[in-house]
Parts: C-alpha cells; sequence; structure tokens
C-alpha cells in the first residue's frame, strides 16, 4: 500500500519549475532580471539585490510555498483512499526514509 501512494508520488512530484513560472508572473520582477538573480544564486556568485526586489523574491517564495503545502495536503489525502491507517502509513514512511535496503526492495519491485 505505502508502496503504492509512494509509485503515485514519485511519478507526480512537485514541479518547483513550474511553480516559479507560475507564480513569477504575479510579482514585480522582469522575465530577465529574475533570469539574472536565480543564475547569480546558483553560481554562488554575490548580485546587488534592491529592496523592492528582495520584498518581491519573498512574496515569490511564499507563492512557492503556498503550491508546496496545496501539493502535500493533496499527496496526504493517498493513505486516506487507499484505506492505510495513518500510522501505519507513517511508519512505512519512516522506514522507506531511513533504510536504504528497504527503499531499494520497494522501488524494485513497485517501480519497475
Amino acid at each position: 500500500m505505502y508502496s503504492q501512494i509512494k509509485k503515485r508520488q514519485l511519478d507526480h512530484p512537485f514541479d518547483i519549475i513550474k511553480s516559479m513560472k507560475g507564480n513569477a508572473k504575479l510579482i514585480n520582477i522582469s522575465e530577465k532580471r529574475m533570469h539574472e538573480i536565480l543564475q547569480a544564486q546558483f553560481s554562488g556568485k554575490v548580485i546587488s539585490i534592491t529592496p523592492l526586489e528582495s520584498k518581491e523574491l519573498k512574496k515569490l517564495q511564499d507563492l512557492m510555498m503556498k503550491d508546496y503545502l496545496t501539493y502535500n495536503q493533496k499527496t496526504g489525502k493517498l493513505p486516506i483512499e487507499k484505506k492505510a491507517s495513518q500510522s501505519r502509513y507513517n511508519e512505512f514512511k519512516e522506514r522507506y526514509h531511513s533504510d536504504p535496503i528497504f527503499q531499494q526492495s520497494v522501488n524494485k519491485y513497485y517501480l519497475n
């Protein structure tokens, strides 16, 4: 059961790029400037950001977090849909993330 839920989550992961692109339209930074800022961040370069840009980037971060929380809320309903007890689901989830051998066996059996 957990493996079915995990497979669904792996097949439909949170799309951070889609969230960023969709929410970038809601902030007041040009696409070109956003690209400059992100490129600098990813390359580790120091870039000067205005207070307004900082505020808008925080707004973007908040919007993306809202998307992520909505995604988690939807995937959190999966155990209920699969008629799994929440405690059993959490037990499997914890083991899946802490036991590499268990994770490999689940992935091999259900994802191949």
